[in-house]
């Protein structure tokens, strides 16, 4: 009833991203193709999918397309009815597919799309490498243990689809080395844990994946599993390293990022043309006796990342002092406003471990301690203020204070179901137990509170604040040169003062010599995406990234007018673009 009731006059906004959704009078529904769960095939917009609702309406600009709809026009299927009528033929239901083509030709790009878009590749490029994970193999043998546990014997198989994927981004190994060498490798050895699935295919994991222990090679080239799960012999297997699940978690909040930025135009214009988005903002500097014990040249930076917005960047050595430049920043600046919030932030742990413990030394003798969170460190150190073990500390906290003990009963009880859930685990005292629904919105709490934030870029504490529309007074990105662009997305995205800080002789991003090979070797690439489109999870893409596989056979197929570039110019432009975006120097 509350559906029908909002979208009584509704209207679908195709926007200059090819972003679609339906806008209602309180809510707005953000659309994808419906995927069939059986076979992931797409409906070609003969239904829609509501993949998200929000409270907040989307920016509506002058380019923006949007077609009112009437109220009788819309039907609202249940998953398993959609289902159904998916299998019927496409005659008995209304399409979406006249309403999609009004689209404006997506040839004809904005600066701002291709931005995204370049960003988008190196993304896709990530995930085409990751395919490598996926080892075809065959079941020779299973049969029980004494134990009572299930004993299978594998051995590598070929996929072609895999091979000729692999071999285009550049990776020669072959299949039965790829598996022997992954199976054997120092890393396998710490952690044993597979799971196997029927499935080629970079998406969550499926119900009929079975969870798998490798015990060691039977004889060359074969080699045993353990696992509680029985398996049939017969069909086409993939053995997967268990870890692979937190590869496409990392992805998925990269790609939420990126749709997060396609909405976010201050930043990127600002990407675009960073030097013509530079502005004064006005803010003077007090000359005490900490300036003073500064260098001339960190004075003189100093001054000039506080008068900068909405981007300044300190770029350095070892050595020479980047990290004493923050810790006399935030000092200043909190001394200042100590309402104001930060977020600190590096690529990796070790880092942001250390831009942890120098920032966090400004507050050592200061009896009033700002509220501090290092996110996605629940292994840390006593002392380290995670944000589970700081949660826990909180409602201690309050459970021992004055506004507890005058509190009623219902909040008490209320108080103390939420301290019961942060108690230790069994038999493991370090370690709380799992989170729920109540530990998560009030950490959730935290976060919006939070005065200093240590995470690393890739954190998924950001893709929550993110969601959340949270905000920072400042982002402070160290080490910004081993990160690369699509990695710096998420803090950027969540303030409007921004210092990054690096080393323009520092070590590349991990695996960017790859992904720049890659680019460079564009008609591969075009081939490789064309091969790969359907075993990417619709999950990890947008429309804007859905373009890049969208690239015609031949040239014919295009409407084009005399002296614009081709699909297949404007893919290599876009490759050569998109190298700059994977590293900071090149920003």
């Amino acid at each position: 009833m509350f559906l029908k009731n909002d979208l009584t006059s509704p209207k679908l906004i195709i926007n200059e991203n090819n972003n679609i959704f339906i806008i209602g009078e309180q809510l707005t529904y953000f659309l994808k193709d419906y995927t069939s769960p059986s076979d992931k095939s797409k409906s070609n917009w003969s239904i829609a999918y509501c993949e998200k609702i929000d409270s907040q309406r989307p920016i509506i600009r002058e380019n923006t397309l949007t077609i009112p709809l009437g109220s009788n026009n819309l039907d609202f299927l249940s998953l398993t009815r959609a289902h159904k009528e998916y299998s019927k033929p496409r005659s008995r239901i209304h399409t979406w597919r006249a309403l999609i083509k009004k689209t404006p030709s997506r040839n004809k790009k904005t600066e701002k799309t291709n931005h995204i878009q370049e960003f988008w590749l190196i993304q896709i490029i990530e995930y085409l490498f990751s395919l490598v994970d996926f080892h075809p193999i065959e079941i020779s043998d299973q049969k029980q243990t004494d134990n009572g546990t299930n004993l299978i014997t594998i051995t590598s198989r070929i996929d072609d689809r895999q091979e000729s994927i692999l071999k285009l981004l550049g990776i020669k190994d072959l299949a039965i080395a790829r598996l022997a060498n992954e199976l054997n490798s120092e890393e396998r050895k710490t952690n044993s844990n597979w799971r196997i699935t029927d499935s080629f295919y970079l998406g969550k994991n499926r119900q009929s994946d079975t969870q798998w222990h490798y015990t060691g090679e039977l004889k060359n080239n074969v080699f045993t599993l353990t696992g509680d799960s029985e398996i049939s012999k017969e069909g086409d297997y993939y053995l997967v390293p268990s870890d692979q699940k937190g590869t496409y978690a990392q992805f998925l909040r990269r790609a939420k990022a990126l749709k997060a930025l396609a909405e976010h135009n201050e930043l990127l214009e600002m990407l675009i043309n960073p030097r013509a988005k530079i502005k004064n903002s006005h803010d003077d500097i007090t000359e005490d006796p900490h300036y003073e014990h500064l260098d001339k040249s960190k004075q003189e930076t100093l001054k000039k990342l506080i008068s900068t917005i909405p981007l300044f960047l300190v770029q350095g050595p070892p050595g020479v002092g980047k990290t004493k430049l923050i810790k006399e920043l935030v000092r200043r600046r909190y001394t200042e406003e100590p309402t104001d919030r930060y977020l600190l932030t590096a690529q990796s742990n070790s880092a942001t471990d250390h831009l942890f413990e120098q920032v966090t030394e400004i507050f050592n003798s200061t009896e009033a301690k700002p509220l501090t969170i290092r996110c996605g460190k629940n292994d840390s150190d006593e002392g380290t203020p995670d944000l589970r073990k700081q949660s826990a500390k909180i409602i201690n906290n309050i459970r021992s204070s004055n506004i507890f003990r005058t509190a009623s009963l219902h909040i008490q009880e209320k108080i103390n179901t939420l301290h019961s859930h942060y108690t230790p685990s069994p038999g493991k005292p370090n370690i709380l137990s799992k989170s729920t629904s109540s530990t998560r919105t009030f950490e959730g709490l935290l976060l919006r509170s939070a005065n200093f934030i240590f995470a690393t870029t890739n954190s998924p504490e950001l893709e929550r604040v993110i969601e959340e529309r949270g905000q920072f007074d400042w982002t402070i990105v160290e080490e910004a040169g081993k990160a690369t662009g699509g990695e710096l997305i998420s803090p950027l995205l969540l303030s409007y003062r921004r210092l990054m800080i690096g080393d323009h002789k520092q070590l590349p991003p991990f695996n960017s010599d790859k992904v720049k090979e890659a680019l460079l070797s564009s008609d591969s690439l075009r081939e490789a995406l064309f091969l790969s489109r359907s075993v990417i999870s619709s999950e990890l893409l947008d429309n804007t990234a859905n373009d890049l596989f969208n690239i015609p056979e031949t040239t014919e197929e295009l409407d084009i007018t005399p002296g614009e570039n081709t699909t297949e110019d404007n893919f290599a432009e876009t490759c050569r673009k998109s190298i700059s975006k994977l590293f900071y120097s090149n920003n």
